[in-house]
């Protein structure tokens, strides 16, 4: 059995609040004050003076990032017709659907699809509609990514542990659904 390992921190002035740990699964369960942010970190990075972390704690922000990215990616989507799911296979068969609806569209041939939006509810959708949903989930992902992107180039540009710290990582994704518990 592992501690994991953790500090808190201010966002806004980049300050180290506390370093601690808990029993494993312990950190999904620490109340973190308004302002503040939490990152996992390794024993070594716990043990180690901030600036002699500072590695370990990009990596730690990053897997963060990362983690974040594909909530967004696949915690579904507003589009113009309702909240779509969007994990894989929701984008896969959105994808197929979409590229049908092309086909047809350039075939000359009437298309339709009855798609079950995320709440259970059906929309009856043309060719266009199809191909408009296919795209509202496309730009989602690319802003998902986009996002990760840019804080990737934040968290390297970081020369100190406050500055790392001032990164806010969990504004600016596009919007997402909490997975229930």
């Amino acid at each position: 059995m592992s501690e994991e390992y953790y500090v808190l921190y201010s966002v806004s002035t980049g300050q180290e609040i506390v370093r601690g740990f808990t029993p494993p699964g312990g950190l999904a369960l620490q109340r973190v004050p308004d302002g503040a942010a939490i990152l996992a970190i390794t024993n070594e990075d716990f043990t180690s003076p901030a600036e002699a972390a500072l590695p370990g704690l990009r990596l730690a922000l990053w897997n963060k990032v990362k983690a974040l990215r594909t909530l967004a990616v696949t915690g579904g989507v507003d589009t113009p017709i309702g909240r779509v799911q969007s994990d894989v296979l929701s984008r896969i068969a959105i994808a197929n659907n979409a590229a049908a609806a092309m086909g047809a569209k350039a075939a000359g041939e009437a298309f339709s699809d009855e798609w079950t939006l995320d709440n259970n509810q059906s929309v009856l959708l043309d060719a266009d509609g199809m191909i408009d949903l296919n795209m509202a989930v496309c730009k989602h992902v690319q802003a998902a990514q986009a996002r990760g992107r840019d804080l990737r180039a934040a968290i390297d540009a970081a020369q100190d542990v406050a500055t790392l710290f001032k990164i806010d990582v969990t504004t600016g994704w596009p919007s997402v659904v909490e997975p229930e518990q």
